[in-house]
């Protein structure tokens, strides 16, 4: 035989031989990368949920004093000189000042001292949501109009609560509180009233 026919006999089988230990080596790298460990490092951000009273109105016979809490979560009333039939008026504009929406419950409301508490009738109403600030002014003349011509306000038609407030948009809410007490212990006394504001992030429940 001469000696390319040689050679191309033995380089047959030999390239046979290469082509599986080729292919056994990549699978092995490759196996190699699939078993290592991967390691990922990240940061996950969550958002924060906060409702904030951006104004206050106090309306009254005889006239309320009201004061904000510093974080603006609170609204603190002291009435004196009360008699019967004296009603308060108290409008709040509330945004979401946070990056998340929640849900806005009926506010908390807490009369003392505790004796005149049950003297006390509450009702509370909750519009919007509102986008825009005039949107929010413009419910409240409408009012504090009522409330000084003691035209009904509207607080027999309350809407479904919670109320899904977004990042951004406002909602007013409406509390009217009114003295029925007869009782000449508390007449002419002052009340101390707390209103306290109830949200909660939107996916949570109750």
């Amino acid at each position: 035989m001469e000696e390319e026919e040689v050679g191309e006999v033995i380089g047959k089988p030999a390239a046979l031989i290469l082509i599986p230990l080729t292919l056994l080596t990549i699978c092995g790298v490759a196996y190699t990368h699939w078993s290592d460990r991967v390691v990922v490092r990240g940061v996950v951000e969550t958002g924060e949920a906060e409702v904030s009273i951006k104004c206050k109105l106090c309306l009254g016979c005889p006239r309320p004093t009201c004061e904000l809490s510093q974080d603006r979560q609170t609204l603190y009333i002291w009435w004196k000189n009360i008699h019967p039939c004296s009603k308060l008026l108290v409008a709040l504009v509330l945004k979401n000042t946070g990056t998340i929406p929640v849900n806005l419950f009926k506010p908390r409301v807490e009369i003392t001292p505790s004796n005149m508490s049950r003297y006390f009738e509450v009702h509370r109403l909750l519009l919007g949501p509102f986008k825009t600030r005039s949107e929010v002014d413009t419910e409240t003349c409408k009012i504090k109009d009522k409330f000084k011509k003691n035209l009904p306000i509207g607080l027999c038609c309350l809407p479904r609560l919670p109320m899904q407030l977004d990042p951004g948009q406002r909602a007013l809410l409406i509390i009217l509180i009114e003295f029925k007490g007869l009782c000449w212990k508390v007449m002419g006394e002052e009340a101390q009233i707390t209103v306290e504001l109830d949200y909660r992030v939107w996916c949570m429940e109750g």
